[in-house]
């Protein structure tokens, strides 16, 4: 293939492996559909690594062909300036730190050489550099296709908050409460931890905020609901059994920031503090004062703070009131609507991913009577109901809620002790957490209406429930009835469907355009060079050329040795000096050897010179002097093609030597030292 065929091959194949490689790097587009790929998170970085190494080869073999068109190129030309040292500098042969020194020697190199050597040693630089760079921010990711033959479907976003529906729980608000109401956040069916990595490690402060330090108790939750609320109708649909992902492409949630609020804050007695207890057997089993207050448009302060156990056993916690205002944990929440992308796990239900889309936070104003309210129906003492018109409270075992019991004893009693145990402070820190968000997310519109349907199996139950085609529900007037008490459902505004997940790469914007950016400058670097050294430029006979006349055309100097010795037989005129011109110094060459072989000198005459072109050199001598001379060695010396070395031996290459002197020497002189090696040496140190 001609060279000027195989180098634009080479950059069409080089800016193909590139794209290919920013192709899989932004969400592994070419693997898409291909299960085996999609259901690993191995196999999609390692398809990343491969074409991205392929992109790195041909990218290398690229940059090798264009250096190797710009030698020839500025050798070639019947007119050039190009120096030995240039024509190594673009050589593949020569090695990195052969072109460092080139680069930043001392002396010798011209301008133009030094560049050389920088192009070439940046050139090797850019083929490791952007296989690093395109694999050093790279992260799997989650994906998810949603089911292109479902049928559209709507579910429902989180509302603001509506104390009234908290009566929909009466009579079993201990089946909701009490079951570990401190990870009532951690529960991943209905919300995301954002906090910080080591941040539930930090100890809380009391009071952190009046004295301007950091808490140490910053937590973040997104809420966005279990998907037996948001997505009731798909829990008990049997179709697309493959689909393992319920997907809610927008669904708005709660977001939610916690903090250590200020422990000094005096709360109105009347309007923001209400004090619950349960009634086992006519007795109160220990109390609890709830405080909330409002810090902001959209913040909630609150505390608890426990009875002590010396009025919980005389039965005052109700009647003596002077523990309401002791010193205890106080916290802070600041809540806001926020959109995200959101994938539940059909089989549990559980929260496997989110993202947030685009849409900033909006602020969610709340009221501490709100809060308060709910509270007051789910706490609710039945008990007073029985004895309203009773003289004595009947023998009722927990006629009340026991979720106020079980806050007094989980609830520790503020102390220095407590202020410093981690473990207390975070329990009672997830406590008060717990107590802001319980009714802001239960206290949902239709939130009954939405569970109906799973308990009694059928489809859907809402305000249209006589209508056929969206489930008939119960035609008893009794359910109806019921039925008919509980809140409205909402509007359905959030989009859901069944959906596959696989997984992909995806490499940071800035790594992509930094890799994009470098390796199309060099792609760049190597067309405008295949275009410069285009056909015409220079001949491409360039391989017919020997190695001798390549390096008389960069002007390469020998120092080279021969013998001369009164035993040496009269030379023959080379066939190219049998001129007519030069038969006067043929026949003084004559003259001269007859006298030379007449003379009782013995001594070796040795030669050490500089040339070009050794043997037509040693031509010139032999018609010159008259002799038939034996040359000894020419160093540099560079050797046949069958005794040759590799390539990659620097020792091959010849070197320009800067010293050349003649030596004369005895017999003995020449066979114990190599004079020529030695004087060689010595040039090349004095160079």
């Amino acid at each position: 293939m001609p060279l000027i065929s195989r180098g634009w091959f080479l950059i069409i194949l080089s800016t193909g492996f590139v794209l290919l490689t920013c192709l899989q790097a932004r969400g592994s587009i070419l693997t898409r559909g291909i299960e085996l790929v999609d259901k690993s998170r191995a196999y999609p970085v390692f398809v990343l690594r491969a074409i991205s190494e392929l992109a790195g080869l041909a990218l290398a073999a690229t940059i090798n062909a264009t250096w190797e068109r710009m030698k020839w190129a500025l050798v070639c030309r019947s007119r050039t300036n190009t120096t030995f040292l240039d024509f190594l500098t673009l050589d593949e042969g020569t090695r990195a730190m052969a072109l460092m020194d080139l680069a930043a020697g001392r002396a010798g190199p011209s301008l133009r050489t030094r560049l050389w050597s920088l192009g070439r040693l940046l050139s090797t630089v850019v083929i490791p550099v952007t296989g690093i760079l395109i694999m050093s921010q790279v992260e799997i990711q989650i994906a998810f296709t949603e089911e292109p033959s479902q049928p559209p479907y709507l579910g429902y976003d989180l509302q603001p908050m509506n104390a009234s529906v908290a009566v929909e729980y009466f009579g079993f608000s201990d089946l909701v409460l009490t079951a570990n109401p401190g990870a009532f956040l951690h529960n991943p069916a209905r919300s995301v931890d954002l906090s910080q990595q080591g941040e539930d490690a930090s100890l809380c402060r009391l009071n952190a905020d009046s004295q301007g330090q950091r808490t140490g108790c910053h937590r973040s939750y997104f809420i966005a609901g279990e998907s037996v609320f948001m997505t009731p109708d798909l829990i008990n649909d049997a179709s697309f059994p493959k689909a393992e992902i319920i997907y809610a492409p927008n669904r708005r949630g709660f977001l939610l920031e916690f903090d250590a609020g200020d422990s000094t804050t005096r709360f109105d007695p009347e309007k923001e503090c209400r004090t619950y207890s349960s009634r086992y057997w006519g007795a109160r089993a220990g109390a609890v004062r709830l405080c909330v207050g409002s810090s902001g448009p959209n913040e909630l302060q609150a505390r608890l703070v426990s009875c002590p156990g010396s009025i919980a056993a005389l039965q005052q916690c109700q009647n003596d009131t002077s523990w309401y205002d002791n010193v205890d944990w106080t916290v802070k929440m600041s809540t806001y609507f926020r959109h995200a992308s959101v994938a539940y796990s059909r089989s549990n239900g559980t929260i496997i991913w989110h993202s947030f889309t685009n849409a900033p936070a909006i602020p969610l104003n709340i009221t501490p009577t709100e809060t308060l309210s709910a509270y007051d129906t789910l706490l609710y003492d039945t008990s007073n109901i029985f004895a309203k018109n009773a003289s004595t409270p009947p023998a009722a075992a927990f006629s009340s809620s026991t979720f106020a019991a079980y806050l007094w004893m989980s609830e520790p009693v503020f102390s220095g002790q407590n202020a410093t145990n981690p473990a207390t402070i975070n329990g009672v820190f997830s406590n008060l957490q717990s107590l802001l968000t319980i009714p802001l997310y239960l206290c949902q519109n239709g939130i009954a209406r939405r569970l109906l349907p799973l308990a009694l199996g059928a489809k859907s139950v809402d305000d249209k429930s006589k209508d056929s085609s969206r489930g008939s529900g119960s035609s008893s007037p009794g359910f109806d009835d019921l039925v008919g008490l509980l809140s409205l459902l909402p509007d359905r505004t959030s989009p859901a469907s069944f959906a596959y997940h696989r997984y992909q790469v995806a490499a940071s914007t800035p790594t992509l355009i930094a890799y994009i950016v470098l390796s199309g400058v060099a792609v760049l670097c190597c067309a405008a060079a295949q275009l410069l050294g285009r056909s015409g430029a220079f001949h491409y006979d360039a391989a017919q050329k020997s190695q001798m006349e390549w390096l008389a055309t960069l002007r390469v100097r020998y120092i080279y040795t021969f013998r001369l010795t009164a035993e040496s037989k009269p030379s023959t005129p080379p066939r190219c000096w049998r001129t007519e011109g030069n038969r006067d110094a043929g026949r003084a060459a004559e003259g001269r050897t007859k006298k030379s072989t007449d003379s009782k000198d013995k001594k070796i005459l040795l030669k050490i010179c500089r040339a070009t072109n050794v043997y037509r050199r040693l031509d010139e001598w032999q018609w010159q002097g008259g002799y038939n001379l034996s040359l000894i060695r020419y160093y540099p010396y560079v050797p046949s093609a069958s005794t040759a070395p590799s390539s990659s031996s620097s020792s091959a290459v010849p070197r320009k030597i800067p010293h050349s002197h003649k030596v004369e020497a005895t017999r003995q002189a020449v066979a114990e030292v190599e004079v020529a090696r030695w004087w060689s040496d010595w040039s090349e140190l004095q160079a």
